[in-house]
């Protein structure tokens, strides 16, 4: 089923994220409210090996995951966190050539034409600095929004990268919907039966 609207949008910090058990944790999923849209463009390269005139074998990788979302706002101590910039004491934020962004993941919840949810997590990147315009009012509203960019990656522990979940699916535990958001979920490979 096709997707009709974006409904919530989380972030997670990660606090680590290194080979071997137990080197995988998340900060609890930071719900930010005003999604407007969401996109997710994956970049991949495809090598192809010619011989005897033709397409012998192709290999192909992931290079990354190119993700932007609207928002309808961006709180201060939001776009601090997320981007690495500290808090003002005389309100606002202070950004600095030096300051570092944390890897996040991001989590959101979709409407499905069929009104069944879907649930995506992209697992690791990095928010850029989102862009500053506003424009004067010409006899109309014209809202500016914030619209966030992201370069996403696998993870370095386990390799993936994204999570893709609907409540209809047959094996989508009974309780997705008020439990997806709670922690950033790791899921596990269905064992095949002989």
């Amino acid at each position: 089923m096709a997707r009709v609207n974006i409904d919530r949008l989380f972030l997670a910090t990660i606090t680590e994220d290194d080979i071997g058990t137990g080197k995988l944790l998340f900060a609890k999923p930071e719900y930010i409210p005003g999604i407007r849209e969401f996109n997710a463009k994956v970049k991949a390269n495809t090598e192809k090996l010619y011989a005897e005139g033709k397409v012998w074998e192709q290999d192909t990788s992931l290079e990354d995951i190119e993700i932007d979302f609207d928002l309808a706002d961006f709180t201060n101590a939001q776009h601090a966190k997320y981007l690495g910039h500290a808090i003002a004491a005389e309100g606002g934020i202070i950004a600095k050539s030096n300051d570092i962004a944390p890897y996040v993941a991001v989590l959101y919840e979709a409407t499905k034409s069929n009104g069944k949810k879907a649930y995506r997590v992209y697992y690791k990147g990095k928010l850029v600095e989102p862009d500053d315009s506003t424009k004067q009012r010409e006899g109309k509203t014209d809202f500016q929004t914030n619209k966030v960019t992201a370069t996403f990656q696998p993870l370095k522990n386990n390799g993936m990268w994204k999570y893709a979940v609907d409540e209809d699916d047959p094996d989508a535990p009974i309780d997705l919907g008020t439990t997806f958001f709670n922690t950033v979920i790791i899921p596990t490979a269905k064992q095949a039966t002989p």
